[in-house]
């Protein structure tokens, strides 16, 4: 599940590793979260619609540094991304291909997939716990009650 083409605050999970700490959502979060994460992707976390759901300035404040802080981390990794698969063609290009290395470059790309998949969804939690319950459901209320082929979250 690919949620973040180039979405918002992370750590790089290579630095975190077994030591990651699970996100507590809250008592009943885990029906409605799924949704919150798909949303709050669309919604560029939940700013697009801060007007809509009540945001108050210091919840704009706060989010909005999440998404810079995921942005940067993004952009790093896409960088990076960019290099080695630069590095992987000039690998397939030569007369003898040596496919240990071209598999431990593929291995390499999909850690830095994985990393900014993984940035992004730690970060939309942490956009989601910004936010009150009250503002949780008044999200999905407007989620639900759209046209589905109308829904327009600008």
């Amino acid at each position: 599940m690919m949620l973040l083409g180039g979405a918002v605050t992370g750590q790089d999970v290579r630095r975190q590793g077994p030591a990651a700490v699970p996100a507590s959502m809250g008592k009943g979060m885990g029906m409605i979260t799924p949704s919150l994460l798909e949303i709050g992707m669309q919604t560029k976390f939940f700013l697009t619609i801060g007007d809509r759901i009540k945001m108050t300035d210091e919840q704009r404040t706060q989010i909005t540094e999440i998404a810079f802080e995921f942005q940067k981390l993004a952009g790093e990794k896409k960088g990076d991304l960019g290099v080695a698969d630069a590095e992987l063609q000039r690998m397939l290009g030569r007369d003898q291909i040596d496919l240990i290395q071209v598999k431990a470059k593929l291995k390499e790309i999909q850690a830095l997939q994985a990393d900014v998949e993984y940035s992004g969804i730690e970060s939309l939690l942490k956009a989601i716990k910004v936010l009150t319950h009250e503002q949780h459901l008044l999200i999905m209320t407007i989620a639900t009650t759209a046209e589905p082929d109308k829904q327009n979250w600008r």
